[in-house]
């Protein structure tokens, strides 16, 4: 599962304190740039996630994959995590 952390959001699901360093739209498109997977607490889950491959943005949901038509509610967030790969 994601670590909770300590993050400011409009979200109405509860967040938890705890020690996950969140991340802003902006700055998990560099992390996806640089290779990291990537999810939001609000989710509350390392089954959905994001990742780049062949040049477009891609989301993990559902045990599917599929191209991911970012939606503004995503962009404004501030919940973002990287997640670990799983080999």
């Amino acid at each position: 599962m994601i670590q909770d952390a300590e993050v400011v959001s409009t979200s109405p699901v509860p967040v938890k304190k705890g020690s996950a360093k969140t991340y802003s739209f902006p700055e998990i498109i560099q992390k996806l740039i640089e290779g990291e997977r990537v999810s939001r607490l609000e989710w509350g889950s390392n089954e959905e996630y994001g990742y780049l491959q062949a040049e477009k943005l891609n989301i993990h949901t559902k045990g599917q994959d599929h191209v991911w038509w970012v939606q503004l509610a995503d962009m404004q967030a501030v919940d973002w995590v990287t997640i670990p790969k799983i080999n």
